[in-house]
């Protein structure tokens, strides 16, 4: 127990770095998804990369509930994608049509992905982000 009391008071002071440090791994992760997308040179796909990583670092620090929210939604969205799909693959006639899709329209996937993170941010904002807006307030 000392341990753990030990352990919760060091991580404390150090979760904004913490977030910074997710949203900086993640930005790095879409940056050079987005370069290779857009069909860029491969060799230079560590310069989107770097670009996501500084932006979604820095980005994290400014809105720190919002990236919270972000990397939540986010991670509930890919867990219910992959499940789903791994369903999907226990069918053996589908399987094939289903990986061809995806190999061919390399957009579906993420697409797939980011619609319910979209929704899943946009319910916890509304339920979960924060007093009333700032003119409800005044009156």
């Amino acid at each position: 127990m000392v341990g753990g009391f030990a352990a919760a008071a060091l991580t404390w002071p150090l979760m904004k770095y913490t977030v910074a440090i997710m949203g900086g791994i993640f930005g790095m992760l879409l940056g050079g998804s987005i370069w290779r997308a857009a069909g860029l040179d491969p060799a230079y796909a560590w310069s989107g990369g770097l670009t996501g990583l500084i932006f979604f670092g820095m980005l994290s620090f400014m809105v720190f509930r919002g990236s919270i929210m972000m990397f939540m939604s986010l991670q509930g969205s890919v867990m219910l994608v992959f499940g789903v799909l791994g369903l999907i693959y226990k069918y053996q006639d589908i399987a094939p049509k289903v990986t061809e899709n995806l190999t061919a329209k390399s957009f579906v996937l993420p697409l797939i992905i980011f619609v319910p993170a979209t929704l899943g941010l946009i319910w916890q904002q509304t339920h979960y982000g924060g007093g009333p807006p700032a003119a409800a307030a005044k009156k």
